[in-house]
């Protein structure tokens, strides 16, 4: 059985892609802009760019005529680094397959509350080898992106952390500038100094 094919969100997908190409070369952009230039309806432009400023990703410079927001992609994100925090979902998943990062992260699913020596006990499997040193800096990276909560520990020696947001099955990942990209959502969920 072949998984089938949803050409509509391809075809969303693409014109987001097309999108976000054309706005990191723009030094404006609007809604209306980005409606005539990608073919993408004024309601779906406003919302793609809303989500972009509130991801910290552009930023509004400033109100035009009858009120309407002009915003800017933030420099950061206009360079060649781009391109690796916009790998696609396809390189992520394989990437999170058998690694110790998605074994992190499917027992942090499964157990909810947990050290970071459980987590490491509980993700090294077959050749997967995680070390204490390793959840723990995972679980840091989590919590501070919102993921964790560190919960009161009385008498244990390492935090305890709860998972607060549970987005699905693909680990978040820290991406090399560093950003925390998360594939269930399909959003950057942290970025130090950009998104708080």
């Amino acid at each position: 059985m072949t998984p089938r094919s949803n050409p509509g969100a391809e075809a969303a997908a693409e014109r987001r892609a097309k999108a976000w190409t054309y706005a990191r070369r723009q030094p404006e952009l609007t809604p209306y802009s980005l409606r005539d230039r990608i073919g993408m309806s004024y309601r779906a432009a406003a919302r793609l760019l809303r989500s972009w400023h509130d991801l910290g990703l552009a930023t509004m410079e400033y109100r035009g005529s009858r009120g309407r927001c002009v915003y800017a992609v933030k420099a950061v994100f206009r360079d060649a680094a781009t391109a690796e925090a916009a790998r696609t979902s396809a390189a992520n998943s394989a990437a999170n397959r058998a690694t110790g990062r998605g074994n992190m992260w499917r027992a942090m699913r499964g157990l909810k509350v947990f050290s970071a020596t459980d987590i490491a006990v509980h993700a090294t499997a077959g050749p997967v080898q995680v070390a204490p040193g390793d959840a723990a800096a995972y679980c840091e990276t989590l919590r501070a992106a919102g993921y964790l909560r560190r919960e009161p520990a009385p008498g244990r020696s390492e935090p305890v952390y709860r998972l607060l947001r549970n987005t699905g099955i693909h680990a978040p990942v820290e991406r090399q500038m560093p950003v925390l990209w998360d594939e269930n959502l399909r959003e950057y969920t942290h970025a130090p100094g950009i998104l708080t």
